[in-house]
């Protein structure tokens, strides 16, 4: 792993269903990592027993010679990325295994997550703070509406997929492409963009936000 000190941004979500149930014999999550730096971008894939992850709490962070810590880390240690990275996303991780696994109604023994890990070296060049910026920039160029300018064929953002309400509720913007979303998902779903593709695109139609 790296020693040198990084900035990050981490994002945990469910994937669809890519293998097969019968995969794996036991309750498990199946991890997807994507890990952004610079211009590169390296994938991880494992099997992690349910039990172990939704495990991972503060107490066994703080032991570093825990089953679970030793577990976790080993499996990890192939991702070049700092310890403090390492031990924020399996924080990460393991809160949004607790989640998965409560919403988890239909049964399924295998459950599927990706992890998108960006980091920048503190050491200069571009990185966290020039993402921001661009986000910065990019919703100043979107138009705030309020929800008597929405035709009545839009009435929920196509992220959160919640219906707009009145102005006590977040703010609405429309892209140029004449899309509509709240402006909180928008600056969600542009950081996601950042990290994954370097090209800041709208949701529904993909056009190009400049």
């Amino acid at each position: 792993m790296s020693s040198s000190n990084e900035s990050s941004f981490i994002h945990i979500e469910e994937s669809q269903h890519t293998i097969s149930q019968s995969s794996c014999l036991h309750e498990s999550f199946y991890v997807k990592i994507h890990h952004f730096h610079s211009n590169s971008s390296k994938h991880y894939f494992c099997f992690i027993p349910r039990n172990i992850l939704c495990d991972y709490h503060d107490f066994e962070s703080m032991d570093p010679d825990s089953f679970t810590s030793t577990f976790l880390r080993d499996i990890f240690s192939c991702v070049r990325i700092s310890s403090e990275v390492l031990e924020q996303t399996l924080r990460l991780m393991s809160d949004y295994a607790r989640y998965m696994n409560t919403v988890n109604t239909e049964g399924n023994r295998i459950l599927e997550m990706d992890v998108f890990v960006s980091t920048t070296s503190n050491d200069g060049g571009h990185g966290i703070d020039d993402q921001n910026a661009s986000i910065t920039t990019l919703l100043s160029s979107l138009e705030k509406v309020k929800l008597d300018d929405i035709t009545c064929s839009t009435v929920q953002c196509a992220i959160c997929l919640e219906e707009f309400c009145n102005e006590s509720k977040p703010k609405i913007v429309r892209t140029k492409c004449m899309h509509v979303f709240h402006e909180h998902c928008i600056v969600r779903w542009l950081k996601q963009c950042g990290i994954t593709s370097r090209l800041y695109l709208c949701p529904l139609c993909r056009f190009e936000f400049q």
